[in-house]
């Protein structure tokens, strides 16, 4: 049966560089074994499924397009949310039919706000080692995500970062996250990356933005 998508490379302005990932969209739901064995298909970090809600379901009664979405890696269902991707299809299949987007169109994401809590259960010499020697000046954990937050010193330890990803993903939780406030003159906060190879793909694009937001301005005291 033939599947309505777009493969979409994500962060870039270039072909075949960027955060690539499929984008499909449904027009009635899918057992999770078929989406799963799509996802392993394409086998690129994120494929994401979006399957139109029909308008009554609507909660204030408008006409508005509604989505379910879910996110698979090649291995298993992740539970955050491919947000860019999945916006711009969205964007792609409401124009009028002469091709031109509908004018004031937008798409309203929420994203999670994880709490972080510090985390002593590992020692911080294993994650040192697991990210080449970097150096750890904090070391927390998601409560609802599960996910190892890393702060390292600057941006540049983020960028200098030499993971081991066999090792990353022997650590509890469901994935890595490091980050590093950025320098004065970046236009920037500050930068991260994110480690999943518990789910297959070993570093990816992720919400972490959201809490991570929080945790920097926490410690900034801003």
């Amino acid at each position: 049966m033939a599947v309505n998508y777009t493969l979409v490379d994500a962060f870039t302005e270039s072909a075949f560089k960027g955060n690539p990932a499929a984008v499909c969209l449904l027009d009635e739901d899918r057992d999770d074994q078929w989406l799963q064995s799509v996802a392993a298909e394409f086998n690129i970090s994120e494929t994401s499924y979006l399957t139109r809600l029909p308008s009554e379901s609507n909660s204030d009664g408008s006409s508005t397009p509604r989505f379910r979405l879910r996110w698979f890696t090649p291995v298993v269902e992740f539970v955050t949310l491919s947000g860019i991707l999945t916006a711009k299809k969205v964007a792609q299949n409401n124009k009028a039919s002469d091709g031109v987007a509908h004018k004031g169109f937008f798409v309203e994401l929420n994203f999670p706000s994880d709490p972080i809590a510090i985390f002593n259960s590992v020692e911080v010499s294993m994650i040192s080692n697991a990210l080449g020697g970097a150096s750890v000046i904090y070391l927390g954990r998601t409560t609802t995500l599960d996910y190892l937050i890393v702060v390292v010193p600057s941006a540049k330890d983020v960028i200098d970062l030499q993971p081991n990803f066999d090792a990353i993903g022997k650590f509890p939780g469901n994935g890595m996250i490091v980050t590093g406030i950025a320098p004065s003159e970046s236009e920037f906060d500050f930068y991260s990356r994110c480690f999943f190879p518990q789910y297959g793909i070993n570093e990816v694009i992720s919400v972490c933005l959201s809490f991570l937001s929080i945790r920097h301005h926490q410690e900034e005291g801003s």
